[in-house]
């Protein structure tokens, strides 16, 4: 996609956006099991219903995990987190709001997740959709490999839910302006502020729930595809910052991963310097085909030529470009995401960007160069 195309793009959404502004809002932040599944406001409290052994805590449920005998080094043999990343980046998208408690193994994707690290429980989820918002972020541990994951949801694109696409569209993807990060009075430098401002809608509570996994012992797994990329790599820096010191910073980033998946370009070259320093974990993936150069075309937005950069360099894996998006229906949850033909045929950068793609490149173990 050229600059000229994705500005075009950004303009045409702006006018849309004028033509169905939301009036009201939905929700403020929500949880699931809540009476009726009302909204859980942060001037209420929701303590009696608290489900799934979840505590409240300044008027949010969170999950309290038992301290682990010991804390894992590194990642699990034969443990493919790659793919298992890519796999729970793909279920946020699910929108039911009540697989909170449910279990995920191997056999959720047709038996082909042969290392999926094991049995994982989704412990928690937070959604805003209040006003501008369209957060949705998913918490899951898996307890015998001490390994806890913060999986964002990418961008809404299913337009039975107008308010909700729109809202991620215009005002979260097409949000272009620069918003500057500092911590300690130290600049730090500037990132995409439709992203920061998702992000921000639900940061503190994300942070504290990762926050009792960590003190727990669990490494934690940060990832997202799409919008739930660029989300997930400030929930990762910011998760960071706030909870570590000058020294025990690079203590606390040795626990802390990343795998993101159509990754949009983040911030300025000053944010990126400060991320790859202080984040060493991280891998940002992007679907590319070396015989007609299809790349998957979220990868290559906003422009840097407007001053945008990956957060950290990409790594390419396998697309084909007749691929028509999410094809394999995932056992146990709704099919999201899926694509028409024609579309695909058409625009193939598009299909290089759904999920399965991701998934089942990692699995297939197709990584190629750019």
């Amino acid at each position: 996609m050229s600059s000229f195309s994705a500005i075009l793009l950004l303009v045409c959404l702006g006018i849309i956006s004028l033509l169905t502004q939301p009036t009201e809002a939905f929700f403020d932040l929500f949880q699931d099991g809540c009476p009726k599944k009302a909204p859980l406001q942060f001037s209420q409290k929701c303590v009696a219903s608290c489900p799934h052994g979840l505590r409240a805590d300044e008027n949010i449920c969170y999950h309290v995990p038992s301290n682990l005998v010991k804390t894992p080094s590194g990642l699990p043999a034969g443990c493919n987190m790659e793919a298992t990343a890519a796999f729970f980046s793909w279920v946020a998208y699910e929108q039911k709001t009540d697989l909170v408690g449910a279990s995920f193994s191997n056999a959720n994707y047709g038996n082909r997740m042969k290392a999926a690290c094991g049995t994982w429980k989704m412990v928690n989820a937070f959604h805003n959709t209040k006003g501008i918002f369209n957060t949705h972020v998913n918490f899951l541990a898996n307890e015998a490999a001490g390994i806890f994951i913060v999986a964002y949801r990418g961008t809404d694109a299913d337009f039975l839910r107008l308010q909700d696409t729109v809202n991620d569209w215009v005002f979260n993807d097409g949000n272009i302006g620069k918003v500057e990060l500092s911590y300690r009075g130290k600049r730090v430098g500037k990132v995409h502020g439709g992203f920061y401002d998702a992000y921000d809608s639900i940061g503190d509570p994300v942070v504290q729930q990762a926050m009792l996994y960590y003190n727990a012992g669990y490494r934690i797994v940060f990832t997202g595809h799409s919008k739930g990329a660029a989300v997930s790599l400030i929930a990762l820096f910011d998760f960071i910052m706030q909870n570590s010191t000058p020294d025990n910073i690079d203590a606390m980033a040795s626990r802390i991963y990343g795998y993101h998946f159509g990754t949009p370009l983040l911030g300025d070259s000053v944010f990126t310097t400060n991320f790859r320093k202080v984040a060493k974990n991280v891998k940002s993936f992007a679907t590319y085909n070396p015989s007609n150069k299809v790349q998957d075309m979220v990868s290559l937005v906003p422009p840097k030529e407007i001053g945008f950069e990956q957060a950290v360099p990409l790594q390419y894996i396998y697309c084909n470009p007749q691929y028509m998006g999410n094809q394999t229906p995932l056992q146990g949850i709704s099919q999201p995401m899926r694509v028409p033909l024609t579309i695909i045929r058409f625009l193939p950068q598009l299909g290089c960007h759904f999920p399965q793609v991701y998934l089942d490149s990692l699995l297939d173990g197709k990584l190629v160069t750019k």
